[in-house]
């Protein structure tokens, strides 16, 4: 069954039940390697399938990622998890048959791959089996209980909202809550989805909100003000606040950033003005969109930047964070009429702007009480002007970009 837009266009972006099939067998295959692993290993250890697949809220991509955790009893140290866990996945996956990476994280787990099917990818963690929430360790812990709450409180209209959540937020750079996005985690939609109901009502809410949003499912606390008085501060920074329906001292969105809600506002606000399937399609960059602006007078310049991170999470986050330090700094001096941003390889990204320069720039200056300073900038710069005890001067720029930068 498809969700149908307004202007009859109709959407599924869930796995359909062929998919599901055929992707179930392989889990089970992964289920059973893991299983023998942990039994000539004599470990302490159980085998759960997570994730969006066991949600039913994965979305039907060319590649797919499946989680799967091995919960080790609480009597074993952090060490012993990561030394068992280690022996475990290597013993289950022969290297001749399977390629196996190692992911640097509060605890390291592994992605694991058939060489010759790719198609289908592995995220193997090791968690602890609790059998309360607040005895966890690590945010990790707490995916079986995040999965048998989805499971009690979804319908299958429900997980298709869900979908629909998921494919906007893919397409359009909102999804996931790694530092470089800074957005929503698929855990964070699902209970979105779970507390309005629908896709089009959580983006209203979104839109309209004049204030922190704050979202206590569950009523874990008496009232809003209760919440934001009592969580920890830290986890209320941004601009929504999700208490955890299984575990009410953490904001399943504390990672979601002022910049990329408002972007998502922004582009809610189009979608319900004109509902449209292309709102949900992923756009491959095309350097030729950006021919119409040199047409304008706009320059249209290519930035090669790198970084030498290697773990692919650090480079991406450092080399968004240049990306937006690169804008701020841009943006003094010319009106940018478009950028993008294109990763390259794990390490590396290309900027592309079009970019038109500034007649006159506004040049900050020193606070007046310090005179000498004051007189050195004006005879510096001849036209100046005070704003809020501070001097500062008009100059003019009219430079291309490749000359400043």
């Amino acid at each position: 069954m498809k969700t149908k837009l307004p202007s009859g266009e109709e959407l599924e972006f869930c796995l359909s039940e062929g998919e599901y099939r055929e992707l179930a067998k392989k889990v089970r295959e992964v289920r059973k390697l893991l299983e023998s692993a942990a039994l000539a290993e004599k470990a302490k250890v159980r085998v759960f399938v997570g994730g969006s697949f066991a949600k039913r809220t994965m979305l039907s991509t060319k590649q797919k990622e499946v989680d799967v955790f091995l919960m080790y009893s609480a009597s074993y140290s952090e060490s012993e998890i990561s030394r068992l866990h280690r022996k475990i996945v290597l013993r289950a996956f022969p290297k001749g048959e399977w390629k196996i990476e190692k992911i640097k994280g509060s605890r390291d787990y592994f992605q694991v791959a058939r060489k010759d099917k790719r198609e289908v990818v592995f995220e193997v963690v090791p968690t602890l089996g609790v059998r309360k929430p607040e005895r966890a360790r690590n945010v990790m812990d707490l995916s079986y209980f995040h999965v048998r709450y989805v499971l009690a409180h979804t319908d299958e209209k429900m997980r298709r909202e869900i979908c629909l959540a998921k494919q906007f937020c893919k397409a359009n750079g909102f999804y996931g809550a790694e530092s470089h996005v800074s957005g929503f985690s698929g855990y964070a939609l699902e209970c979105l989805i779970i507390h309005y109901k629908s896709f089009e009502k959580m983006l209203r809410d979104f839109v309209r909100a004049k204030e922190k949003i704050v979202i206590d499912i569950e009523k874990h606390y008496a009232s809003r003000n209760q919440v934001l008085q009592e969580m920890n501060a830290s986890k209320i920074a941004g601009p929504v606040v999700l208490v955890d329906p299984t575990w009410k001292e953490r904001n399943v969105l504390a990672a979601l950033s002022k910049d990329t809600f408002e972007e998502f506002r922004k582009l809610a606000r189009k979608f319900l003005r004109n509902p449209s399937r292309r709102f949900f399609e992923e756009k491959e960059f095309s350097l030729s969109e950006f021919a119409g602006f040199a047409k304008k007078g706009f320059e249209v310049v290519e930035v090669e930047i790198a970084t030498k991170k290697k773990r692919k999470d650090i480079a991406a986050a450092k080399l968004k964070k240049f990306y937006k330090f690169l804008l701020r700094v841009l943006a003094k001096k010319y009106e940018i009429a478009r950028s993008e941003f294109v990763q390259n390889g794990e390490t590396g990204a290309n900027v592309y702007l079009a970019l038109k320069p500034l007649e006159f720039v506004v040049v900050r200056g020193p606070l007046v009480k310090f005179q000498a300073s004051v007189e050195k900038f004006k005879a510096k710069h001849a036209k100046t002007f005070l704003r809020e005890g501070r001097v500062f001067a008009r100059e003019r720029f009219g430079r291309s970009v490749e000359e400043y930068l």
